[in-house]
């Protein structure tokens, strides 16, 4: 089956699209009817607003296609883009009181898959007639309840479209999935597709949805298609390449995070338009044997190394390599391509879930993975992050609700975030991060700061005090962000019927219990020890230069990193001739042992009280995204030898330049890190394509890749571009626009992104 036009089409959405292109439609519609539904209760605001943008946005299809879905992405006239400025600065942008956002979150698709939408119409009748009498769960329900019947009717559209441009079997698929619960392996992929694009393109802006185990989920129907004769291997292959090539129309150009409207398209104008969706893929069952199967195969031999989406997210399972050769090799292929994939051990992900009480059987068989390289036991458990905050409740109330909640929200606010001067979402995310916006690197300079003082009253120290007053400051932040969320969800749980979003359509426990996702199930804050490697180097160097060869004082130390070394050469010659961590050195190794040991306690102690008393945990991890490079030029230098405005170390990776003694001694460096209890901490894997050629090459990375899993290794993500193409697409980016590296969590395309996010990919790749 040939499907050159679908991949063709997807690489030029990605590539070619205008850099200020917008979802026109969904703009102009939303603009026009902002104000009509007010004065409804929020869930029905939603499912109105939504049914009629639905009902009236375009349905292209193409006579190649396979899976239907497209929106219109396209430039604005001059009028249209002054409505549109006029509209992004408006009370109702970004529909933050009624169209509310769901992302970084999981959907409940093994529910859909068996119910279908009219399954689902079925439970949300059910649970309205249960829950009669209590008004706000009578609007959530029946807002869900329209959601769906609006998605129906979308797909009923699709399919007259289908059927006008002469696809008749493209027409039964969608009106199967419409009307059914779907007994076809392409029916399923059709509308959890729909469902997706729904989400990604009309309602959330990035909205990093990820899609489930689909090769564990879709295999069923994928066995029954084979021995009915209505399937073939081939023709299901076709519709998984299709499904991915649908997943890259919808977005734009350029790079989210350190990207802005001068350099890229932004969420403003597209919603998904850098946003990873995450495809799952192995892993263990609940009896904790291997679920790698021939489905499995077909989604791993369907990816397309040009595209963004979806990100192959690949549990590995102890001897993955030997069981299971076709399929990790073929993972090697992809991975020698910058593929959009990484690879997890799951052993470690399910050991970090039972260590904090959760069921073994249940994360195995569920555990996922999040967007921003976060982790979830299983599908009911949910970001605090995620839908909508409780700053936002007053704002739907009635009056006199509202002024009551208002008056709980100061009566309750924390005592550490009294002072602060901001409101709503702004005081949310300043209660996210220690020292405000810097970070850990901060953390360690403030405790070094406190030791000096002490030697210079005559105290004798050690690299013992030195760890005794970082983590003082790190348990007395996280005991802050536990308040900060113990607080938020009490807020939420006040109201937990009150807002409906996309998620609470698609979790069966929120139609069931007629509660949002955001006010039930079990929440979790994202609580990563970020900068890892540059706090782990600040701890190897004053250890080995301050307390155990005493070359320098603390104070010394100190003055030449607050003078950014300008005049203190030989001070920063003898930081950076330390060992650090990455080079697997004994002591480097011990050092970041004992911090990421610490780390886990200080999680560990704040969980066992969260978890029991009030439903909620602290994910662990090592995560940094791009902040790294933010934070690091708002910050002076430390005393690693890392200059002021230099980027921290990213995610789990050792920092720039550190990694002396190559990639198998990074590797055993990590080991003494992450199966330590973390649950995810991206490592970026840069290789060159020279040193892995042809099959021997897919070998060696294999080999390479499975005994570091082998032995707890927790992630990797492999980019393999050469660093002589990566600086000619600098200077003649036109003649790279098909070069993609991995950036944390999600793919970019080099030439699209910003000048300090290329160096920092180009020093990384060279180190």
């Amino acid at each position: 089956m040939n499907l050159d036009a679908n991949i063709l089409e997807a690489q030029k959405a990605l590539t070619e699209k205008p850099l200020n292109a917008a979802s026109a439609e969904r703009f102009l519609i939303l603009d026009e009817i902002k104000d009509k539904y007010t004065g409804l209760p929020q869930p029905l605001q939603f499912s109105h607003i939504l049914g009629e943008l639905l009902s009236r946005v375009s349905v292209p299809v193409e006579a190649y296609d396979l899976i239907a879905g497209r929106i219109v992405d396209r430039k604005l006239t001059e009028e249209e883009e002054a409505r549109f400025q006029a509209f992004l600065v408006s009370p109702y942008y970004p529909a933050r009181l009624t169209l509310f956002g769901s992302g970084h979150c999981s959907y409940d698709w093994e529910s859909l898959l068996k119910l279908g939408l009219p399954g689902l119409i079925r439970e949300t009748q059910s649970s309205l007639e249960a829950h009669r009498g209590d008004p706000e769960k009578e609007a959530f329900l029946t807002g869900a309840m329209e959601v769906y019947v609006a998605i129906q009717a979308y797909m009923h559209r699709y399919a007259d479209a289908a059927e006008e441009k002469g696809l008749p079997a493209l027409a039964e698929r969608l009106r199967l999935a419409a009307d059914t619960a779907p007994g076809r392996f392409d029916v399923a992929l059709q509308l959890f597709f729909i469902i997706t694009l729904i989400d990604c393109s009309y309602i959330t802006p990035n909205p990093t949805l990820t899609l489930g185990r689909l090769d564990s989920l879709l295999l069923p129907l994928y066995r029954k298609g084979l021995q009915e004769g209505t399937l073939t291997e081939e023709t299901a292959e076709a519709f998984i390449t299709d499904y991915y090539c649908k997943n890259n129309l919808n977005m734009g150009r350029g790079e989210h995070q350190l990207g802005d409207a001068s350099n890229a398209t932004t969420f403003e104008r597209i919603l998904n338009f850098d946003a990873p969706q995450y495809l799952l893929l192995a892993g263990s069952r609940e009896d904790g044997s291997p679920a790698v199967n021939e489905l499995s195969l077909l989604f791993a031999r369907a990816i397309v190394p040009a595209f963004k989406n979806p990100v192959a997210v690949v549990y590995y399972t102890p001897g993955m390599e030997k069981d299971a050769p076709e399929f990790w090799q073929t993972l090697m292929e992809k991975a020698l391509k910058s593929s959009s994939m990484m690879i997890y051990q799951d052993e470690s992900c399910v050991r970090s879930f039972t260590r904090m009480g959760f069921p073994e059987a249940l994360v195995r068989k569920e555990h996922l993975h999040y967007g921003c390289n976060w982790a979830s036991p299983f599908v009911d458990s949910n970001t605090v992050g995620n839908g909508p905050f409780a700053f936002v409740y007053p704002e739907v109330l009635p009056e006199k609700e509202a002024a009551a909640f208002r008056e709980a929200m100061q009566e309750e606010l924390p005592d550490h975030l009294r002072s602060v001067p901001k409101t709503g979402y702004a005081l949310w995310r300043h209660s996210q991060q220690p020292y405000g916006e810097l970070d850990w690197p901060v953390g360690v300079m403030d405790a070094l700061n406190e030791l000096a003082a002490r030697e210079e009253l005559g105290e004798i120290l050690s690299v013992d005090d030195l760890y005794a007053a970082f983590f003082t400051r790190m348990e007395q932040f996280y005991e802050q962000r536990a308040a900060s969320v113990r607080y938020e969800i009490g807020l939420r749980k006040r109201h937990p019927a009150l807002l409906l979003s996309m998620t609470d359509c698609f979790r069966l426990s929120s139609i069931r219990h007629a509660e949002g996702s955001n006010a039930s199930g079990c929440l979790f804050v994202n609580a990563p020890f970020r900068m890892f490697g540059t706090v782990a180097d600040c701890f190897i160097v004053t250890d080995e230069l301050v307390f155990r060869k005493k070359l320098l004082t603390l104070r010394s130390l100190l003055t030449a990193a607050a003078a950014d070394f300008k005049g203190f050469e030989k001070v920063l010659a003898l930081c950076r001739g330390v060992e650090k961590y990455g080079s697997d050195s004994e002591r480097s190794n011990a050092l970041a042992e004992r911090l990421a040991a610490g780390y886990i306690q200080i999680i560990d102690k704040f969980n066992r009280q969260c978890l029991e008393n009030e439903g909620f945990y602290l994910q662990p991890g090592l995560e940094t995204d791009t902040w790294n490079i933010k934070l690091g030029a708002l910050t002076g230098a430390t005393v690693d030898g890392r200059l002021a405005g230099e980027p921290f170390s990213m995610n789990s990776k050792p920092s720039n330049g550190a990694c002396t003694n190559g990639v198998g001694a990074m590797l055993n460096a990590m080991l003494h890190v992450t199966p330590m209890g973390m649950t995810s901490g991206a490592l970026n894997l840069d290789v060159q394509p020279k040193d892995f050629p042809g099959e021997a090459g897919k070998k060696m990375l294999g080999a390479l890749l499975a005994s570091y899993f082998e032995r707890g290794g927790l992630h990797a993500q492999v980019s393999a571009v050469s660093v002589e193409d990566l600086k000619d697409a600098r200077i003649h980016p036109d003649q790279h626009r098909d070069l993609r590296v991995r950036v944390t969590g999600y793919s970019g395309i080099f030439v699209d992104m910003c000048d300090r996010l290329q160096q920092d990919i180009i020093k990384r790749m060279s180190s």
